[in-house]
């Protein structure tokens, strides 16, 4: 792996910093000054020093969770009797990457990776997120499509989606499937409300390029390798 993000896992600083690090010359690797920020290293087998210490990587978590409703994602408030961290592992200090508000449901992600964490929120990435709405009311496809277009204000708020798509029309509303890049206080239910639509069910279904599947409600995995490497790529380059 690439030395900065070695550091960074190793919890010396953010990736940005530790690169800034390493053409400091700060970095011992394998008993050699180090300045080039490309250089990789094998975790186990090159030995990496900074300021004197051996360092080694912490033990990162990533997990993806199927949020139920009715849960906070709040960590300390003493006003909420149920939060995702009653449904996380106790063994390491987690937190959310991002939010969904209590009566929202889906998709969820919680980490102790802090650099992993920031990227993914990240308002420059524009990463997509997807969620799956029911609604009642009436479907203006003309209001719904200029959403995406050209935005909508609610209570002074400008919203802008990615795009709205129509996917089940229903006897007394429709199935939306929103997809935004922004993360905006309750933005899909206020969109909904400026478009005279209650929000029946929300569930998110993907950030990026992952996807909720089959995950049981109120259940948890660890993400994959490939599925870390994947997101992380998605905010690789500037928009």
């Amino acid at each position: 792996m690439r030395l900065a993000r070695y550091l960074a896992m190793a919890g010396v600083a953010s990736r940005r910093a530790s690169e800034e690090l390493i053409r400091d010359g700060k970095v011992i690797v394998n008993g050699q000054i180090c300045t080039e920020v490309a250089t990789n290293v094998e975790p186990g087998e090159d030995t990496v020093k900074y300021k004197g210490r051996q360092l080694h990587l912490k033990n990162y978590v990533y997990i993806a969770l199927n949020k139920p409703t009715g849960y906070a994602c709040t960590a300390h408030d003493p006003h909420e009797k149920q939060t995702i961290f009653d449904l996380l592992p106790k063994k390491d200090r987690l937190f959310s990457v991002g939010r969904l508000d209590k009566n929202s449901e889906g998709l969820l992600l919680a980490t102790n990776d802090g650099d992993f964490a920031n990227k993914l929120m990240h308002p420059r990435y524009e990463l997509e997120k997807k969620y799956r709405v029911y609604v009642t009311g009436e479907i203006v496809n003309k209001a719904i499509n200029a959403v995406s277009r050209e935005g909508i204000t609610h209570e002074d708020i400008f919203y802008k989606t990615k795009n709205i798509e129509i996917k089940k029309r229903t006897e007394n509303g429709a199935v939306l499937v929103f997809t935004l890049t922004e993360g905006k206080k309750r933005e899909i239910r206020k969109i909904c409300r400026a478009l005279d639509l209650t929000v029946r069910s929300l569930k998110r279904t993907q950030i990026g390029n992952l996807k909720l599947g089959e995950l049981p409600v109120g259940g948890y995995r660890e993400l994959k390798t490939k599925e870390i490497e994947a997101l992380l790529k998605l905010t690789k380059s500037d928009k």
